[in-house]
């Protein structure tokens, strides 16, 4: 994965949190709570870490065929839910 291709937040905290986190590159190894405060750092809810944290909760269906990514971000608030996660 090319951690640049990801749609970052185009500020400091943003690229301060990158550089301190390198398992980043890596969605498939990181944890449910890491993958979910990694999503607050993209713009969009299209991104590897909201795709992942959907597949774990089985809903990759629902989140590969969202028609806008408001109705994504539905998606992987109800998917971290299911995971015993809050996202607002």
């Amino acid at each position: 994965m090319n951690i640049g291709e990801v749609n970052w937040r185009p500020d400091g905290y943003t690229r301060r949190y990158i550089a301190d986190h390198p398992e980043l590159q890596r969605p498939s190894t990181m944890s449910t709570f890491d993958l979910a405060v990694a999503t607050t750092f993209c713009m969009t809810a299209e991104n590897p870490y909201s795709e992942e944290l959907c597949r774990r909760a089985g809903m990759s269906k629902y989140y590969n065929t969202a028609a806008s990514d408001k109705e994504r971000k539905m998606i992987v608030c109800k998917a971290a839910y299911s995971l015993g996660l809050r996202m607002g």
